[in-house]
């Protein structure tokens, strides 16, 4: 983003075709691997509320590092065979006014959307449609809006279901959907762009990496909205001089109220003894 913004305010690309590979192949391998990994999550949260007790056999801590490294160790590996093998390259899109991946001949162009977006972002999304269905249909059904905890079958404590967890898994579903307000047009326009360019106009290039960059940027708002901790948070960094002054008075308090304590067992401790006097 912030390469972006420079090419945005000069007009021009001011970096070495070094950085410019760089950022081409990070912004490939976000791109796709942010699909990837919320497919993985929202898979993860019904393994944990709808079928609680086999959680631990497919996502224990072990196995979860496993999951998510396979997926981006997959992606990583393709990107740059693909660019070791001129399979696709990373060059300058003035369209977009980044760095992004370029192809050598349109049968490559054809596969690599039909692998990336099939992949990478149908099934990803289809997973979690599926996962958070599930995931709120069990919510309704325990009421767990009302309930401090859920008891599934299981006696043991995998079987537990902290209101923590559920507020979690409410909150990536929010994210989720955010993120496909933001790239179902983005793909839309991505295939109009990549496959009959004379016919793009500039504008749809544009939305193409706006549209993106607005995916990431909504999140910290769907946080604040849907957590409570989060927005303490939040509202800490964008108003910090009120927390500022407001932390002095607390502490100050603190130690007036530990003072008077102090003070109040001290005169009980000397009534305590005169009285066994």
């Amino acid at each position: 983003m912030p390469l972006a913004s420079a090419v945005f305010i000069t007009g021009r690309r001011s970096y070495s075709d070094a950085l410019c590979e760089i950022q081409g192949f990070v912004d490939v391998f976000v791109t796709y691997s942010t699909p990837a990994t919320m497919g993985l999550t929202a898979f993860n949260r019904y393994m944990r509320i709808v079928k609680t007790n086999n959680y631990n056999k497919i996502f224990s801590p072990r196995r979860s590092k496993i999951w998510l490294s396979s997926v981006w160790l997959a992606l990583a590996l393709y990107l740059l065979i693909g660019r070791v093998t001129n399979w696709n390259r990373f060059e300058f899109d003035p369209g977009y006014a980044v760095c992004s991946v370029g192809f050598t001949s349109t049968e490559s162009k054809i596969i690599h959307y039909c692998l990336m977006f099939g992949l990478l972002f149908i099934l990803p999304f289809a997973i979690a449609f599926f996962s958070y269905y599930k995931v709120f249909a069990k919510i309704r059904q325990h009421k767990l809006d009302v309930t401090p905890s859920l008891e599934l079958k299981a006696n043991n404590r995998a079987g537990r279901i902290s209101v923590q967890e559920i507020n979690v898994s409410r909150t990536l579903s929010y994210v989720v959907a955010g993120f496909l307000l933001c790239w179902i047009p983005m793909w839309a326009l991505l295939f109009w762009k990549r496959f009959s360019p004379d016919t793009a106009p500039r504008v749809v290039q544009l939305l193409v990496i706006l549209l993106l960059f607005l995916s990431s940027t909504i999140n910290p708002f769907i946080y604040a909205a849907t957590n409570r901790v989060f927005r303490g948070e939040f509202y800490k960094i964008l108003c910090w001089w009120k927390v500022r002054r407001i932390e002095p008075i607390a502490v100050a308090e603190y130690n007036s109220g530990r003072s008077a304590v102090t003070q109040g067992d001290r005169t009980g401790s000397r009534v305590t003894k005169q009285t066994h006097a």
